[in-house]
């Protein structure tokens, strides 16, 4: 395995954009993703110390992966799939976490499901284009969550982040704070407080957004 403190992802190499990690490898400082899709062929895989930082990439670079972070700090998640990017980013932890994230380009289960939106959510249904599966150790401190213009925001005052509570099989409505961007691009963090994370996605309580 490496460890590094500051590193700069940017593959200017022409018609070649991915950027192979073929180990563990591990991040101490500041990340920036400027271009270039990081990718984990055989054994490889990021984490994040402590005192890391990262942005939250582009279109044209984040990690076609699972991002791990240690710490008690609030952290940026630069995740995507494939040709796909899917930002999300956390609040401090309480507790020093272990925590991962990884975006997933296609529905959470049972999206557009009637009986499973929990009783009271006041949800339509969820995102049939994304979600995301963020893991934790100890604790589950808010998550934002971004979305662009393959998202199908069509209303974003419909918008909430919804959980998909595993121990009673349906979605949670878990709210939405500091909403801001419009239809193409934009993120919302939850306001009502996690108690354990599993497939996490932009929920919406009209048919109106896909």
């Amino acid at each position: 395995s490496s460890a590094f403190n500051n590193v700069v992802f940017n593959n200017t190499a022409s018609g070649i954009s991915d950027i192979n990690i073929n180990q563990p490898c591990s991040i101490n400082g500041t990340a920036t993703f400027t271009n270039g899709v990081v990718n984990f062929p055989g054994s490889g895989s990021l984490s994040f110390g402590t005192s890391a930082s990262s942005n939250i990439g582009n279109a044209n670079s984040y990690v076609n992966g699972v991002i791990s972070k240690i710490g008690t700090s609030a952290f940026n998640f630069a995740t995507g799939e494939g040709e796909h990017w899917g930002p999300c980013a956390i609040a401090a932890p309480f507790l020093n976490s272990t925590i991962t994230a990884q975006y997933v380009h296609s529905a959470g289960p049972l999206n557009w499901t009637a009986a499973y939106m929990c009783s009271g959510s006041d949800l339509h249904h969820t995102s049939g284009v994304e979600h995301w599966l963020l893991t934790s150790d100890a604790s589950t401190p808010n998550v934002t969550l971004y979305w662009n213009a393959n998202s199908g925001v069509v209303n974003t005052s419909d918008l909430v982040i919804s959980h998909f509570n595993l121990s009673t099989n349906c979605w949670e409505n878990k709210g939405a704070t500091n909403v801001s961007g419009n239809a193409s691009s934009g993120s919302m963090t939850n306001a009502v407080p996690f108690t354990s994370y599993s497939p996490i996605t932009i929920g919406t309580k009209t048919a109106i957004n896909p």
